[in-house]
């Protein structure tokens, strides 16, 4: 079978969007398709070299180029170096951001929706896949669709609902709903990769609900190896920290646990951190701000780890952070600190039988546990990119 893919988010750093994009690609590639992607060209200084060489020699990749996007991209880059905050320049960027949600909806990329490559005979296919993050990949992939003269099958993935986006914000409330209600009305399959964002889903839009599925994300790359000799436990947060995120109750924890240990535990935070996260977090010692690092580096930092600290978002999301499913693709004990017991987020963590779950606070966390897990644990496969590929084949093969 012939498949075009489209996503905006392909080769773009620090972009979860484009770790999963690929990871499915070349798992459809290991299921014998022949797979296109159509996708955007972004400036060098934010493609990865990293995504692109690992990427499957077999898929033929077609990049359009926006102008505007790329000039948008270069001014950001330029403000956000030489940005002074002050009150004037704070109204400025309000202002400039209702600017943004109006006129350029879905997304500064929004150019791409009459812009995209003419080249391609789109008639050749047997299914489109569009693929958000930017939800503006379904745009295009419907103005594709729309022009054809066959009929062709049309999947879309969905990294998120787009009205609960944690991005999001009340201005693009009305129109956002409107137009990802229409989106889903021209779909044959959506699939969600948050099994609590299908059943979010499933309840808001009833009537479009027998075309729901779900199909996890996959791990990027498998690493499994253990660390023969060390002289410390290593656990490591690869992420942002921000949106309520709170690793004091750990590394008081920490603290607490090597006061009395001879092998101390040491924290390594790789990532972001947004200012007001950064000034309440405890200093220590034994904790270390790697900032944010290439995805290459976050591999390797995987490699030499002993556990992987996953922290849930705020109570009330139903947002499961991609990077869970790379530490599946681990043989790493993975440290879950939970915000809420009673949702959505936290059931699929116990259902994958393969984290050590607490409650995010002092008492709950049990590092003796922890410990004593290092080294018993097996990389998840039904997690790889051929098996959830697998999935969409199946699901084609159905219709």
């Amino acid at each position: 079978m012939k498949i075009l893919y489209i996503t905006s988010l392909f080769f773009k750093k620090a972009s979860s969007a484009s770790i999963r994009n690929i990871s499915l690609v070349n798992g459809l590639i290991d299921n014998d398709a022949e797979v296109d992607v159509l996708t955007l060209k972004y400036p060098e200084k934010v493609e990865d070299s990293f995504l692109k060489n690992s990427l499957h020699k077999n898929v033929n990749v077609y990049q359009d180029e926006l102008d505007f996007l790329n000039n948008y991209i270069k001014n950001s880059s330029n403000s956000n170096d030489k940005f002074k905050f002050n009150l004037f320049n704070k109204m400025k960027n309000m202002l400039k951001k209702i600017i943004k949600n109006i006129y350029f909806f879905p997304g500064v990329d929004k150019e791409w929706i009459n812009g995209h490559s003419k080249e391609l005979d789109y008639s050749d296919y047997d299914l489109i896949i569009s693929s958000s993050d930017t939800k503006t990949s379904h745009f295009v992939a419907k103005k594709i669709i729309n022009k054809m003269e066959k009929e062709v099958n049309w999947f879309q993935i969905w990294g998120d609902p787009w009205t609960e986006d944690i991005n999001n914000n009340y201005y693009l409330d009305f129109r956002t709903k409107k137009a990802e209600k229409n989106l889903l009305k021209r779909a044959d399959i959506v699939f969600y990769v948050s099994l609590p964002t299908l059943k979010k889903m499933t309840r808001t839009y009833e009537k479009y609900s027998d075309k729901f599925r779900y199909l996890s994300r996959s791990f990027f790359k498998e690493v499994s190896n253990n660390i023969n000799s060390c002289d410390k436990y290593v656990f490591a947060y690869t992420g942002v920290l921000d949106y309520g995120r709170n690793l004091n109750p750990l590394i008081s924890k920490i603290i607490d646990y090597n006061e009395t240990k001879n092998k101390k535990i040491e924290l390594q935070i790789y990532g972001r951190i947004n200012k007001k996260t950064n000034q309440k977090l405890i200093k220590s010692k034994y904790v270390k701000k790697n900032g944010v690092v290439t995805y290459k580096k976050i591999i390797n930092v995987y490699k030499n780890s002993h556990v992987l600290i996953f922290l849930s978002n705020p109570e009330s999301s139903h947002q499961i952070p991609g990077k869970l499913f790379d530490y599946f693709g681990t043989n790493k004990t993975i440290l879950a600190l939970v915000e809420n017991k009673n949702d959505g987020v936290y059931n699929f963590l116990k259902e994958s039988n393969r984290c050590l779950i607490y409650k995010n606070n002092f008492e709950s966390i049990n590092l003796k546990n922890v410990i004593e897990s290092i080294g018993n644990e097996k990389v998840l496969n039904k997690y790889s990119g051929e098996t959830v590929a697998k999935k969409i084949i199946n699901t084609f093969e159905e219709k």
